[in-house]
């Protein structure tokens, strides 16, 4: 079976789309519920995939005390919040 004919993804590319997929779960979350107001399971059934999923990939919602800017979940949602600011907004092409 060639790569053309096969559509199974790699583990990498279904990590990434898992990844992807939970980060805009949490983004919604943390803006409707704040920090505070979702756990790490409510982000996986949010984004379809398992309640454990989540604490597999990121370890826990917030891990700094362990080894500072390595904060697990959080961290990465740091990330994605900081690009996006960069991006323009509708008002720059105004």
């Amino acid at each position: 079976m060639t790569r053309e004919t096969n559509t199974r993804r790699t583990q990498a590319e279904r990590r990434a789309h898992a990844e992807t997929q939970l980060l805009s779960a949490a983004i919604a979350l943390l803006a409707t519920r704040g920090y505070d107001g979702f756990t790490l399971a409510q982000v996986g059934e949010a984004a379809g995939f398992s309640r454990g999923l989540p604490a597999h990939y990121f370890g826990r919602k917030d891990a700094s005390d362990l080894i500072p800017g390595h904060g697990g979940f959080m961290d990465r949602m740091d990330g994605v919040v900081t690009a996006s600011l960069a991006l323009p907004t509708a008002d720059t092409f105004r």
